[in-house]
């Protein structure tokens, strides 16, 4: 009397491969004929793509084997730290595993299927990223003008970086980051309203001439955002200054007089400001700037080294390349005016004291 023999299947015996080359396939359920003996000989587990990973989900990529028989379909299995059936007999290539901890480290086994028969697995590592806070996404433009208004969008986003639709309405806003220049503050709103896909248009208007980045905040719930560099170009020149440095920054006469004493002097050169007090640029031609004495004393009590000074074309900020030596004789000393002037802008009048 002949004996029936039965085959006997033991989940987790076949070798997890990396990549590896294809495997004899494993009888998952028993079929017949030439198919069966062509899935056990030439089932080939599908390619390995790179893992996409959220704070909660790993989305797994393959491509189908390079040879042997054509699957029907893929299985994913997750198998550390827990152990899962994540797709089952799909006939993508794609899976997604959601609902998984935040900086985890999960391992899964790939398989190509066919007629009940399964490849050896290919093995994908892939591990979360942390959660993220709510945030803003602020955008704003790459360039502006001082004193001239723009506008900046604000998007509120979920932790895991979709729009959140939720946030919508007025929301009370906190800007940051832009500079004062003199007495001009940059001006905000101080709400904003977001519409249904949690966006918000704002205007903004800033006056000091830097490179700089725009933080919104809100204060409930907590939600901060940081756009790309922005850089905030001067105005057109507006007046001069007596400047005590070459980059123009200090002004050399903030009050209108510098105490010298007889037989004292000051070498400074002239810079050009916009009309909120930051360096303008010079225009497509040279600026000549004039220099001299106008008035207190005789024609000997003061002097000034040369007649004119010159912003070069195009020359940021715009300064004068060279210096001019202003200074009080020995011979009947007196308090002296200094002034320099060109056309288009406000003079700048320095007064030159004895004590």
């Amino acid at each position: 009397m002949r004996r029936r023999r039965t085959a006997v299947l033991v989940p987790g015996l076949v070798c997890a491969l990396v990549g590896g080359a294809p495997a004899l396939a494993a009888w998952n359920v028993p079929s017949s004929g030439a198919e069966v003996a062509a899935a056990a000989s030439s089932l080939a587990p599908p390619v390995p793509g790179t893992p996409t990973v959220t704070s909660s989900s790993v989305t797994l990529t393959w491509s189908a084997p390079a040879g042997g028989a054509a699957p029907s379909g893929y299985t994913v299995l997750r198998t550390a730290p827990t152990t899962a059936a994540v797709c089952v007999g799909v006939t993508t290539t794609t899976c997604t595993d959601s609902g998984l901890s935040p900086t985890t480290s999960y391992t899964y086994a790939v398989t190509s299927t066919r007629a009940g028969w399964s490849s050896a697995p290919v093995t994908a590592t892939a591990t979360t990223t942390a959660t993220l806070p709510s945030a803003f996404l602020v955008t704003a433009p790459a360039t502006a003008s001082a004193g001239v208004a723009f506008t900046v969008t604000v998007q509120a986003r979920k932790s895991d970086g979709s729009l959140d639709d939720t946030y919508t309405g007025s929301h009370a806003l906190t800007f940051s980051g832009p500079g004062t220049v003199g007495t001009s503050a940059p001006v905000y709103p101080a709400t904003a309203v977001f519409d249904a896909t949690g966006l918000a248009t704002v205007t903004v208007r800033l006056y000091k001439a830097e490179t700089v980045t725009l933080t919104v905040d809100d204060g409930d719930p907590v939600r901060t955002g940081v756009s790309s560099p922005l850089v905030v170009a001067p105005a057109a020149p507006n007046r001069l200054m007596w400047a005590a440095d070459a980059a123009g920054l200090t002004d050399a006469c903030p009050t209108g007089t510098v105490v010298v004493g007889v037989g004292g002097q000051r070498s400074w050169r002239v810079a050009v400001l916009d009309v909120y007090g930051n360096r303008a640029v010079e225009g497509a031609t040279d600026r000549t700037v004039a220099t001299g004495r106008v008035g207190g004393g005789g024609a000997s009590a003061g002097t000034a080294s040369v007649p004119s000074l010159v912003v070069p074309a195009g020359a940021s900020p715009a300064v004068t390349s060279t210096t001019v030596t202003l200074k009080l004789k020995k011979r009947s000393p007196a308090d002296t005016l200094f002034r320099a002037s060109s056309t288009g802008v406000t003079r700048a009048d320095c007064t030159l004291a004895v004590a």
